[in-house]
C-alpha cells in the first residue's frame, strides 16, 4: 500500500462531502462518500460526557480537566478529560476550540448564557448561615 490513512478529522463547517474510488466486482470504477458515524445518532465532538447532549453537563466534566496533563493516557482518553485537540494537555487553547463549538451546537453567545445560568445559581448568604447556626444554639440551650 503506497500509504496509510492514519485518521482525518471532519471538519463541521465544510459543506464539502468526501468522496473516494474504488473498482466494483466488474472491475468498473466507483465512487463512494464517506460519512462519519460516532458511537450513537446523537455522537457529537463536543458530547465530552457522552450523554447525547451538548450542555452544561459537558462544560463541567470540561472544566474539570482544565490544566491537566495527561501524558500516559490514550488521545480517547485525554478527550474525556477535556483535551479536545489531541495534544494530551487541557489548556487554554481546548478551551477556545470548547467555546466555539457550544456556541456552534447551540447557537450564538450560548456559551455566555449558560456559564452565566450556572453562576446564578443562588448560594446561601452569610447572614443567613448566621442566622440558622443562632436559631440553632438558642434552641439547643433551651432544651437543656
Amino acid at each position: 500500500m503506497a500509504g496509510v490513512l492514519q485518521g482525518w478529522r471532519q471538519n463541521r463547517r465544510d459543506g464539502t462531502d468526501i468522496t473516494f474510488s474504488y473498482i466494483d466486482d466488474a472491475g468498473v470504477v466507483q465512487s463512494g462518500l464517506v460519512e462519519f458515524s460516532g458511537n450513537s445518532p446523537q455522537a457529537d465532538f463536543l458530547d465530552i460526557n457522552f450523554d447525547g447532549s451538548i450542555d452544561n453537563g459537558d462544560w463541567l466534566d470540561f472544566a474539570d480537566g482544565l490544566g491537566g496533563k495527561y501524558p500516559s493516557l490514550s488521545p480517547a482518553e485525554s478527550y474525556r478529560e477535556g483535551d479536545l485537540n489531541g495534544d494530551l494537555v487541557t489548556n487554554f487553547t481546548d478551551f477556545r476550540i470548547f467555546q466555539t463549538e457550544y456556541d456552534f451546537a447551540n447557537g450564538a453567545s450560548s456559551f455566555q448564557a449558560m456559564v452565566d445560568n450556572l453562576q446564578a445559581v443562588p448560594e446561601p448568604t452569610t447572614s443567613l448561615l448566621l442566622l440558622v447556626t443562632a436559631v440553632g444554639l438558642a434552641a439547643g440551650v433551651r432544651s437543656k
